[in-house]
């Protein structure tokens, strides 16, 4: 009898959980119950026929209907008329294959509010089972102020789309004005610069002093403008040829360039630094105008020195090598060097050093065109360092 008794006692035990394991089962309900209804998101369970069974505070708060006529309603109240007969099929086919997935990642989806409004939505789904009973967890967010967003993203890229059309064009239609204008003042210079010089061969002797210092003046300013021309030319040219690439040796390059300068420079005291430089990929003729530009600037602005240093060099880093020069000279304010690639922009007096203004925007100009960069560093009286980049083939 005890025996039975105490078999009972299991039995019964068995068939019924602890009053803590209820307690514990009472507090997760409850938990559920109030993520489900505090979500920030439409929260709303349906059955395998699409009848809503479920659904939170904010359902009622999107779609304006009352809990209690939205549940036991067929979920299409919930969706336009121009959408239920795609959503009919995409219900089928989840149905056929539940898996937690976004519902028409590829479509734009949208609600209908009991007013009639239509309301872009972003939903997630969810299977859930439950022994032989299935449902299905939707999630619904209002996207409505994410749609507005993007449709002024889409309204400002065709708004900067059309202003860099703008750009680009008066880009080139400038670039063909500097272009005609260069190549047409060219003759009329060289006429005037060859008739001044044969006049100051042929009559020199019988002009008096204050003639001859006006037709040198004369000379002076046609050879000035004619260098701008030449200039201007050929940043102009810069933006029409062809980037023509080839392995460069950048020794020898260098080299015959230092060889060059150090002629014209001839009874002055240069110490000319150039380690071994690397082979990199360019357009030889555009190169090669970069480092004579960067050099003859470096010459012509240590020439206060009593021993002008000029170093180039090179670093290797994983996208691209950087070339440098750097010398001694006059140096100039770091406040400034935003100028120092600008068209016609001078940081010294035309009376302290000659140039035209132009030989930097042509450099800048060939480093962006070879999908480089170059930027400065410099400090007045100190001396100043150039590099620029070049991508690796």
């Amino acid at each position: 009898m005890v025996k039975e008794a105490g078999t009972d006692t299991t039995a019964a035990r068995s068939e019924h959980p602890a009053p803590e394991q209820a307690n514990e089962k009472l507090e997760e309900h409850a938990l559920f119950e109030r993520l489900f209804e505090k979500s920030p998101d439409a929260v709303l369970v349906v059955d395998g026929a699409g009848v809503i069974v479920k659904v939170n505070q904010h359902t009622e708060a999107l779609f304006g209907y009352r809990r209690e006529d939205l549940i036991g309603r067929h979920v299409e109240i919930l969706i336009p008329d121009r959408f239920r007969a795609r959503h009919r099929q995409d219900r089928r086919h989840y149905v056929a294959d539940p898996q937690p997935r976004k519902m028409g990642s590829a479509l734009e989806l949208y609600g209908k509010h009991s007013q009639g409004w239509e309301i872009p939505l972003d939903i997630m789904l969810v299977p859930i089972e439950c022994g032989e009973r299935r449902w299905i967890l939707a999630v619904a967010r209002d996207i409505t102020q994410q749609k507005r967003y993007e449709a002024d993203l889409r309204h400002l890229n065709a708004q900067l789309q059309s202003q860099i059309e703008q750009l680009t064009a008066a880009n080139k239609e400038l670039a063909d004005v500097s272009y005609t204008i260069s190549h047409d003042l060219r003759a009329p210079l060289r006429h005037v610069i060859g008739f001044a010089e044969m006049l100051m061969a042929q009559s020199a002797h019988v002009l008096e002093e204050k003639s001859r210092h006006f037709l040198d003046v004369i000379m002076q300013s046609s050879r000035k403008m004619a260098d701008q021309v030449d200039g201007l030319l050929v940043f102009a040219q810069l933006r029409r040829i062809e980037v023509v690439k080839a392995r460069i040796d950048l020794n020898r390059m260098v080299g015959d360039i230092v060889t060059e300068l150090a002629r014209k420079a001839e009874g002055r005291d240069i110490e000319w630094q150039v380690p071994p430089l690397p082979t990199v990929a360019g357009d030889p003729e555009m190169l090669r105008l970069v480092m004579f530009n960067l050099l003859a600037n470096a010459v012509k602005f240590t020439q206060s020195r009593s021993l002008a240093k000029i170093e180039v060099g090179a670093l290797d880093e994983s996208e691209a090598t950087v070339i440098f020069v750097r010398d001694n000279g006059v140096g100039f304010d770091g406040r400034y060097v935003n100028k120092l690639f600008g068209m016609f922009q001078r940081l010294h007096a035309a009376e302290e050093f000659e140039g035209t203004g132009i030989g930097l925007a042509n450099v800048r100009r060939i480093i962006e065109r070879h999908g480089g960069r170059i930027w400065a560093e410099g400090a007045v009286d100190v001396g100043a360092t150039f590099r620029f980049s070049l991508p690796k083939a």
